[in-house]
Formats: structure tokens, sequence, C-alpha cells
């Protein structure tokens, strides 16, 4: 129950970012360069709605990790979803 409602809260992520023309892939890079990059990891000028839907992300995947659960399944999850709710419209 928690593992789908965590992966369904990164697919909302992902639906928001979508708003933004950025995939889900480029939500997790954006995420990974905050963990790896210390100073001014996102780029100049990106909009503050998608520098907090990072920050966002990265609170959820720390949620998941509380459970042990990977970020790859989490992604996977979120990822079948979006793409689901998507082909939907």
């Amino acid at each position: 129950m928690a593992f789908t409602a965590i992966s369904d809260a990164v697919a909302d992520l992902f639906h928001l970012a979508d708003v933004y023309c950025f995939s889900p892939g480029e939500m997790v890079m954006l995420h990974h360069r905050t963990l790896t990059l210390p100073e001014n990891p996102l780029p100049n000028g990106m909009p503050g709605t998608l520098v907090r839907l990072t920050f966002t992300l990265g609170n959820v995947f720390r949620l998941a990790a509380a459970y042990d659960w990977a970020e790859e399944g989490i992604v996977d999850h979120a990822r079948m979803h979006f793409e689901a709710e998507i082909s939907e419209r």
C-alpha cells in the first residue's frame, strides 16, 4: 500500500514536470545533480516550480529509502503509471 502511494506521488510529480516539457528521466537526472554537485546543482534560469519539484522528488525518494525500497523500483513503477495516464488522455 505505501509503495503504491509513494510511486503514485512520484508519478504526479512527473505529470507536473511534463507541464514544463521535462520527462521523468530528466527529473530524476536533476535530482541526481542535486546530490552530486554541491554548488548550484540546477541550471540557471530554471523555473522555480521545477526547482521545487526536483527537491520534492528527492524528499519522496528519502521516504522510499526509509522503507528500504530502491529508487529505481519507485521510478519504474511511477513511470509505468505516468505513461498509462498519458496514453489515456
